[in-house]
């Protein structure tokens, strides 16, 4: 079957009407699925969607997102992706979560929270709020704990480790915590990485958090975030993004749950 055309990737001059393509017809806008595994069984938790745009599905998707903000699309952007992601949810476990990606600003516009709010029941989903530091705090906060109520979970992510962003956790109190790819990325092997790592867990701690490793791509380093007790891992040790939900080699869950997984 001939895929619908899509124009290119949008510049500032093209920007309207390729968002505007993808807002009309939903058949251009695609979602991919990637693993999250439980690093203590090997059992997968949960999968993470992620958005791709047809004509150029293996690239970030970022520069359409970008463009439908300079237009003031942004949000219905955002709200048509996690429409399609929340396709996936019949397909889940029970016992499995689906993650979906949105920006703080689009959760405060009525597009996005009608999208999250016509699922009727949220449990089973979490989402992962990005760029909360370019949101008023007490209106995200706010606009979270009614979600919450029906049954949202909710994760944030930790890139660096700093004042801030432990701030951050302890104002929107997430379930889970994201630690970024470059903490995790050679952590096994950097004293630094592995004392903010630490903290951070001590942190989930307090809030009843757990933490997810993003970007595991080594085996020693999913070795190091075991024995450390972080409880989920994602990344290509497990399994790349995909349509489908894909289960990680029978290789890795045997390694994971081999006799020295603790350390």
């Amino acid at each position: 079957m001939d895929l619908p055309a899509v124009p290119t990737p949008p510049d500032r001059a093209s920007a309207g009407s390729g968002v505007a393509v993808l807002l009309r017809r939903a058949e251009p806008l695609r979602t991919v699925y990637q693993p999250i595994v439980d690093l203590r069984s090997g059992e997968v938790a949960g999968y993470e969607a992620l958005t791709r745009v047809v004509e150029w599905p293996a690239r970030s998707p970022e520069p359409w997102f970008a463009a439908a903000d300079r237009e003031g699309l942004g949000a219905a952007l955002e709200a048509a992706a996690l429409a399609s992601a929340l396709r996936a949810r019949p397909l889940l476990d029970p016992r499995q979560f689906l993650a979906v990606n949105v920006t703080a600003s689009a959760l405060l516009h009525r597009d996005v929270t009608s999208a999250l709010l016509g699922e009727g029941d949220l449990s089973g989903v979490v989402v992962a709020v990005s760029e909360a530091e370019a949101a008023d705090a007490p209106q995200l906060a706010a606009v979270l704990a009614g979600l919450r109520e029906h049954g949202l979970l909710v994760a944030v992510r930790v890139v660096d480790g700093g004042r801030a962003e432990l701030r951050r956790l302890a104002d929107l109190r997430p379930d889970l915590v994201e630690l970024g790819s470059d903490l995790v990325h050679g952590v096994a092997g950097d004293q630094i990485a592995a004392r903010v790592v630490r903290l951070v867990l001590a942190v989930a701690a307090d809030l009843g958090a757990d933490v997810l490793a993003a970007g595991v791509e080594a085996l020693v380093d999913a070795r190091w975030l075991q024995a450390a007790g972080v409880a989920l891992g994602e990344g290509w040790l497990f399994g790349r993004a995909r349509a489908g939900l894909l289960q990680p080699s029978p290789e890795v869950v045997a390694w994971l749950r081999s006799p020295d997984a603790a350390g």
